[in-house]
């Protein structure tokens, strides 16, 4: 990374609200795109768990309780909408906030991802900025629930 780059991270993360004690659990098959999620939420303090399917996702999520799921959609064997469905079967956590995530090619999504029950969609490529935003309006909304 150039001192350019290391600089405007730098100005980025001032004034950025820390995820401390935030529990995230980042679905995805892609593992860059994972790690590039995971990497980024626990620089800002949130304690991130990484899932490459809906099934890994799904027990992962009844142990950890986690505040937050970032689940893709496009997925092999269940999709991130057989995923919320699962989620939203279970006792505990079928409140917990979950944003889907899918590619700019699968635009039919963004549409079907509200109906279906999640609580926000990330059309990617997204940037930082975006993905907190989003974070923030989700979080704060099931806050006053």
């Amino acid at each position: 990374m150039d001192r350019g780059s290391e600089e405007r991270q730098e100005v980025f993360l001032i004034g950025v609200q820390r995820l401390d004690k935030l529990r995230v659990v980042v679905v995805d098959d892609h593992k860059e795109v994972r790690s590039v999620l995971s990497g980024f939420l626990s620089d800002l303090g949130a304690s991130v768990r990484e899932c490459a399917n809906a099934d890994d996702a799904r027990e992962t999520i009844l142990g950890l309780h986690p505040d937050l799921v970032l689940s893709d959609i496009a997925m092999p064997e269940k999709d991130g909408f057989e995923l919320l469905r699962e989620i939203r079967s279970l006792d505990d956590e079928s409140e917990v906030p979950v944003i889907a995530i899918t590619g700019l090619c699968r635009a039919l999504d963004q549409m079907r991802a509200p109906a279906a029950g999640f609580d926000a969609v990330l059309l990617k490529p997204f940037t930082p900025d975006v993905l907190l935003q989003v974070i923030s309006e989700v979080i704060h909304r099931r806050s006053r629930l």
